[in-house]
């Protein structure tokens, strides 16, 4: 039985007494990513010992995230960064005819491509459409940018897939908001449809236990071997709903055929830490260790992977489960939670 945590306080200011009034928005995050405040910053909370993420958002749109440990019985102080005014964002000028020029040119809305690995692309009208290149060794992902901006996205993409059943799309977003919000939405062929509506689903936060919504992600789990990452996201939306349980033997075959998705191992990890023997919990762990080391396919699978860390029973291998747990700080800190596949900001 995991043991009440005790408590800590988090202060969160700026880096100068005037820095606050620059940020719009504090959000503060508990290790299983909810929402424990938002508003403005600079008063104690009280908050149980473990991690959090603190995401401040300028008034100028900027966007900053940092992780900060509560221990217990004591109170950690945040100082954030200054936001960076529009004058220091600006290069040194050397004329007033550049002046004139870098005035007068629009910000910039264009979409770029700038690598990746694991798949091919072809560019449409309205973005791109990515194919899968097996044998994969990890979560096929892609780097995008945007003026002075980048996202990692991570590819939902069908390797076991054919045609457009194995593919998946961004499409840009016009006209852009401002230049540090993700510029693109992910969609699926038809003939993938149930990952689309699944996924429109989680993004509006609907998902519900209904006959329907059982019925799809038990039929994309059980898809595993034409479509593992359906399979992954049929079995995170079944763990959110607290059914899992029953399709322990389907999660395993999905860890064990495809290694590469992390998300699967984390799953099995997550059905194994409640498991009665003490060397298949044990398996778990040692799963989830490693799969900590590794990007997921989606924000699910990374939410569900720190959780895991900081609630495993039997208060064993702390220290390497807090080292895990702060390994995945990049992640966690840069994460776009309104995303169903993992889209990280690039800082």
């Amino acid at each position: 039985m995991t043991k009440p945590r005790k408590e800590g306080g988090l202060v969160v200011s700026g880096g100068t007494a005037s820095t606050m009034s620059g940020y719009a928005k504090i959000t503060i995050r508990n290790d299983e990513l909810a929402e424990v405040h938002s508003g403005p910053a600079g008063a104690e909370f009280a908050l149980p010992e473990g991690l959090y993420s603190v995401e401040a958002t300028a008034q100028s749109g900027e966007a900053l995230s940092q992780l900060v440990r509560v221990e217990a019985g004591k109170t950690t102080q945040l100082a954030l960064d200054e936001p960076a005014s529009p004058q220091k964002r600006k290069r040194r000028r050397t004329s007033s005819a550049d002046d004139r020029a870098e005035d007068a040119a629009p910000p910039a809305r264009e979409v770029s491509l700038d690598g990746g690995e694991g798949w091919t692309s072809a560019q449409t009208v309205s973005g791109w459409i990515f194919s899968p290149t097996p044998p994969y060794s990890a979560v096929p992902s892609v780097l995008l940018s945007r003026g002075s901006a980048r996202w990692e996205v991570s590819l939902p993409l069908n390797p076991e897939g054919f045609d457009e059943n194995a593919t998946c799309a961004l499409e840009t977003i016009d006209p852009a908001p401002v230049e540090s919000v993700v510029p693109v939405v992910l969609r699926y062929p038809p003939s993938r449809a149930t990952m689309g509506l699944i996924s429109g689903q989680l993004e509006r936060n609907t998902i519900s236990s209904d006959t329907a919504v059982l019925d799809d992600a038990v039929s994309m789990l059980h898809s595993k071997m034409s479509d593992p990452t359906a399979a992954a996201l049929g079995g995170l939306t079944l763990h959110r709903l607290g059914m899992l349980s029953e399709r322990a033997e389907w999660v395993e075959n999905l860890a064990n055929g495809f290694p590469w998705l992390v998300d699967g191992r984390i799953l099995l990890a997550a059905l194994l830490r409640d498991d009665p023997d003490p060397a298949d919990r044990a398996r778990g762990l040692k799963l989830l260790l490693e799969a900590s080391r590794e990007r997921p396919m989606f924000a699910d699978g990374l939410a569900l992977a720190l959780d895991l860390l900081n609630r495993w029973p039997d208060d064993v291998e702390q220290d390497a489960r807090s080292t895990a747990a702060g390994a995945l700080g990049p992640l966690i800190a840069y994460t776009n939670w309104s995303s169903v596949n993992l889209v990280t900001r690039v800082p």
